[in-house]
């Protein structure tokens, strides 16, 4: 099998196949995205349900994947059918025709249709999942079904599941494609950041530097950012989502970019702080090199039956030491770190699960335990960051007054291997020494 399309709808068929096989007598509607709006006709960028998008590869709206467990067609798709108005102002679509011949899928319906067969659909199966809230049509089929009063009925479902509970296990370990696309997202967003660089000191202002740096993103492939890019110039460092606005980056200060490419629907996650000037101060590179430390004893803590909340707790020792020396906190690292000293300085966990959201969706119960997914063993296959950080507000007068006003967080992706651990977004280097080299 050559052809990659083909490749692509294998991979796709196959997740189908492992939820169909999960359901059993059950059926399932997973929901594309919907297109949103701004303001009156004018539309807001289409972003593409995840689980959808998961199981289909499929970038429309107005969609929905129907999967029933031992009936029969077990798999239907449906979708809006081609509009020549619609096509002549937004572009061609896939429609019914052309959708028959792409997907692997035992049958394709127009969108219109399935409310006429929603009662034959739910007959004879035991549970439905869904995830109320993703379609309006289906929130008012489901709820209506199910809040009927002659509920429950012969041979027709009574019990409502999330849908999400059935594409969480199966996301949280990627496959080859999946690392495939991960690192390459990885790569374009440490890439841009890169060879913004040398032009970081002739940037006006933050928005100036996040679209700049969107348009690497563009040059290097990349179809979008994977969330909005922060750009946090001097003190706006310590507001941890700070959006970009028009405040300079004055040439003695920092500035933090926490930014992701979007590619092919796969997520890149990276921050790093940079000097405008291309050379940190004294003060800058205490802060800096605390936060540094606590990204390699997290590192250290990426490996095969460790936890999120191991490298957590590596990360937020290192800090606690960290705020010691820099005269922030006084006492014994072990009990000011048992107590949490350091939460008015480092106030998020060290990271997250990365995939196709950059917040990824992960199962809270795994191999029929109840366990949070920050305990869950690491496994090859899992995609997460790492990323401590330090917020030194500039009113907060626990502070020595030189450090008043310093940002930093420093954020690393990381894909679990069978060898143990791989840093993914190397590219773009962390060591302080080598960054001031690349200006």
């Amino acid at each position: 099998m050559n052809d990659p399309r083909k490749q692509l709808e294998n991979r796709y068929n196959l997740r189908r196949k492992s939820i169909l096989k999960s359901v059993k007598d059950d059926i399932v509607f997973i929901s594309s995205g919907i297109q949103k709006f701004h303001s009156r006709d004018l539309e807001v960028p289409f972003r593409q349900d995840s689980d959808f998008y998961y199981l289909t590869g499929f970038n429309e709206p107005n969609s929905v994947l129907v999967l029933r467990g031992n009936n029969k067609p077990r798999s239907i798709l449906y979708l809006k059918d081609r509009d020549p108005l619609m096509e002549q102002w937004i572009g061609p679509s896939l429609g019914l025709k052309r959708a028959r011949r792409r997907f692997s899928i035992e049958d394709i319906r127009p969108i219109e249709q399935l409310g006429i067969d929603f009662k034959e659909l739910v007959h004879s199966t035991k549970n439905i999942h869904y995830s109320l809230g993703t379609n309006k049509l289906l929130d008012s089929l489901i709820s209506a079904h199910l809040s009927s009063s002659q509920s429950p009925r012969f041979n027709e479902p009574a019990i409502l599941k999330d849908a999400r509970l059935l594409t969480a296990p199966m996301r949280l370990i990627k496959d080859r494609e999946e690392i495939h696309l991960s690192k390459r997202a990885s790569e374009i967003t440490a890439r841009s950041l890169k060879e913004l660089l040398p032009f970081l000191s002739g940037m006006k202002n933050e928005k100036q530097c996040a679209l700049s740096l969107e348009s690497l993103f563009a040059k290097y492939g990349a179809q979008g950012t994977s969330f909005n890019t922060i750009v946090a110039a001097g003190k706006n460092a310590t507001t941890l989502h700070h959006l970009p606005s028009f405040s300079p980056l004055w040439k003695k200060e920092l500035v933090l970019i926490d930014c992701g490419a979007d590619f092919q629907g796969y997520s890149g996650d990276i921050t790093r702080v940079f000097p405008v000037s291309g050379k940190f101060s004294t003060e800058q590179a205490d802060v800096y090199d605390v936060v540094k430390d606590a990204v390699d004893e997290a590192c250290k803590k990426a490996s095969l039956g460790n936890s999120l909340d191991d490298i957590h707790y590596a990360a937020t020792r290192a800090l606690t030491r960290g705020l010691v020396d820099l005269s922030i906190l006084s006492g014994n690292v072990n009990q000011l770190h048992a107590k949490g000293a350091y939460k008015p300085y480092y106030m998020h966990r060290t990271g997250h699960w990365l995939g196709i959201d950059v917040h990824d969706i992960s199962p809270n119960i795994i191999r029929n335990q109840s366990c949070h997914s920050y305990l869950m063993p690491l496994e090859p296959g899992m995609l997460f960051t790492i990323e401590p950080g330090l917020y030194l507000r500039s009113d907060d007068k626990t502070v020595p007054k030189s450090l008043r006003g310093i940002g930093i967080r420093l954020e690393e992706d990381i894909l679990m291997t069978a060898k143990g651990s791989d840093i993914i977004s190397s590219e773009i280097p962390l060591d302080r020494e080598e960054i001031e080299k690349l200006f």
